[in-house]
């Protein structure tokens, strides 16, 4: 059971691999231009911002975030 949950764990994370092995740095990933044409790439994960008059936060907690991740793996 635990090499099964193992192998699993390590799947999951494989399908976020890049077969060239190169990944964009943040700053390629906001100066990038989407068309209707262009594909999206597998998102692991995503966290919502929320601008006010002077701050930019973040929609979820860290603990909504963690029980979210814990959920994947458990």
């Amino acid at each position: 059971m635990t090499t099964k949950s193992i192998d699993n764990y390590v799947e999951f994370f494989r399908r976020f691999q890049k077969q060239d092995g190169k990944y964009p740095s943040p700053e390629e990933i906001i100066t990038r231009e989407y068309d209707p044409d262009s594909d999206f790439e597998l998102t692991f994960l995503t966290l919502k911002l929320q601008v006010n008059s002077t701050e930019i936060n973040f929609v979820d907690q860290l603990t909504t975030v963690r029980e979210e991740l814990v959920k994947i793996v458990s």
